[in-house]
């Protein structure tokens, strides 16, 4: 079987009915994806037409959602903004399906960094599990290897910068993206971590702390400082829930966008998800996916943003003591009476004390 059968066959195990995906074939794809990504800058710079999404986060039937609406690669080109995995039920199909679409079509699919790509947030939010249970924890260290590789940012039509988290005060203008030397392991704080962790905020001109930690926030003067020397007009990322599925922070001005392509998203108040198409001398379009309509428990206005407050900075003070990872088989006997192992991941968190 050829690359492109091969292909052609997990594409279609994965949008079954049964979500199939053979280990085999997920270590196939994180090794043949490596080569694609390293082939590609730090900084990718694509043409019109093009369709950005925003964050996934495991949630499959919004993925299709997406590319029945907006067609399938080679028909359509999209670039999406990171933050692929963890939190959804279906982590593990989301980043095989992409995979195995950007290796089938290199120069129509975009793949870009999200802080949840990273081996800590992983191991904290939900993929680690997923793939120890349908696939072997083994398997989590590939896709660990592959998301060391994938760009960072992206320029779409010489104007609009696309990122995941936003910009940095250590950052000048837009190509030095390309100094940042791949595979890279996202660090705690510094240009990368910015790129990927920072968020907006209106109430700050430049540059100011983070409630997340060591990243930053930044400001409108600081956003438009950047998209001048960079000789840009708008930045375009994701990193946050948008209640209608996008938002622009800044308001009247419109030099930044928020998008979210996850909708009913956990723990959040039955929010939107859109995506965003931009083609030359027409701007761009925002379209919307229909929500999900599972039910989720209610929850008050701001629940969903001081839990996600609450576990990103717990996860910060698990960064400053050594983690400690149990990995321990338990034996469950299925219906038809057979043992089977799944891999049961704990993290041991520090203790309150220290």
């Amino acid at each position: 079987m050829d690359s492109s059968d091969r292909i052609n066959k997990i594409i279609k195990n994965i949008v079954s009915p049964e979500r199939i995906v053979d280990e085999r074939d997920a270590k196939w794809l994180c090794r043949k994806v490596i080569k694609v990504f390293a082939n590609e800058p730090s900084l990718l710079e694509i043409d019109s037409p093009v369709k950005i999404c925003g964050d996934i986060h495991g949630q499959l039937s919004d993925l299709l959602k997406v590319f029945k609406l907006g067609g399938i690669p080679p028909k359509t080109k999209y670039l999406f903004l990171g933050d692929y995995v963890d939190r959804g039920e279906n982590s593990v199909e989301v980043i095989c399906l992409l995979y195995a679409l950007k290796i089938q079509f290199p120069e129509h699919i975009y793949l870009l960094r999200g802080n949840h790509e990273s081996d800590e947030m992983t191991e904290a939010f939900g993929f680690l599990e997923e793939v120890s249970i349908k696939l072997g924890q083994e398997y989590w260290e590939y896709f660990i290897d592959s998301f060391n590789y994938m760009p960072i940012a992206a320029i779409v039509l010489k104007q609009y910068f696309c990122v995941h988290g936003g910009i940095s005060p250590d950052l000048k203008r837009a190509s030095d993206i390309n100094n940042i030397k791949r595979p890279s392991i996202i660090p705690g704080a510094g240009i990368l971590a910015d790129l990927l962790w920072s968020d907006p905020d209106n109430q700050i001109e430049t540059y100011g702390p983070n409630w997340r930690g060591e990243t930053v926030s930044y400001g409108l003067k600081a956003v438009k400082k950047f998209l001048k020397r960079s000789g840009l007009s708008c930045i375009i990322r994701g990193h946050q829930v948008a209640r209608n599925g996008y938002n622009f922070p800044f308001l009247p001005s419109r030099c930044v966008i928020t998008l979210f392509t996850a909708s009913n998203y956990p723990g959040a108040l039955n929010n939107k998800a859109a995506y965003l198409e931009i083609s030359s001398g027409k701007g761009y379009v925002m379209h919307f996916l229909r929500q999900n309509t599972k039910k989720k428990k209610p929850i008050e206005k701001n629940e969903s943003v001081q839990q996600e407050m609450n576990e990103e900075k717990e996860l910060k003070k698990d960064k400053e003591i050594k983690k400690m990872i149990e990995v321990q088989k338990v034996k469950k006997i299925n219906e038809t009476g057979n043992e089977e192992c799944l891999l049961k991941t704990q993290i041991i968190k520090r203790n309150n004390k220290m």
